[in-house]
């Protein structure tokens, strides 16, 4: 259900959006119709392989088996869509495309704007990895990449995985997403 969705990194390209819309637009209502519209072009997914911790207790936000992954959970232990048994990063990669090609849907010949997101304690490495598939996966769907971002930009304590986000493009919201940006943890 779209109320129950908690936008795990998508949430970065609302906000990357509005910044450029705030320094643009003549009204509030101006802005906030135009942030709206631009949030509603963005899909995202996560996938948990642990669960990330309390800060105040330490405690697990969740319970994974040791071969258990867990698609679609919030940051905060909200539950997902369904575990699985672990499998191999491209399978899953795809899957995740999958999922969130089909929801808005996304189709052949969009542009689109790409965040590998690292929830908490996932290396570079392995984001890597999953790009080289994501991005290959995305090209065979014929859907073309205008930007991507990698990194830990919507975390959560301790938690190994990963979000996957697109945001489909227009020639204006892709220059929102282009506008210079700066603060402490992030800068293009």
């Amino acid at each position: 259900e779209p109320s129950e969705r908690r936008g795990i990194g998508g949430a970065f390209f609302t906000v990357k959006a509005a910044g450029a819309i705030c320094t643009e637009a003549s009204s509030l209502a101006e802005a906030e119709e135009k942030v709206r519209a631009a949030n509603a072009m963005i899909r995202s997914i996560g996938v948990a392989v642990r669960a990330g911790s309390l800060p105040e207790t330490g405690e697990p936000t969740f319970h994974l088996g040791e071969d258990e992954i867990e698609i679609g959970m919030g940051a905060h232990g909200e539950p997902g869509v369904e575990r699985r048994k672990m499998m191999p990063a491209a399978d899953l990669a795809r899957e995740m495309i999958r999922l969130v090609v089909e929801d808005l849907p996304f189709r052949r010949g969009d542009r689109v704007a790409l965040l590998l997101n690292n929830l908490g304690a996932t290396t570079m490495m392995e984001l890597l990895i999953v790009n080289t598939t994501v991005r290959a996966e995305l090209e065979r769907l014929g859907i073309a990449v205008h930007r991507t971002d990698i990194g830990p930009l919507f975390t959560s304590q301790e938690m190994a995985g990963f979000s996957l986000s697109l945001m489909k493009l227009d020639e204006q919201s892709a220059r929102w997403l282009d506008a210079p940006a700066s603060c402490p943890a992030y800068r293009q």
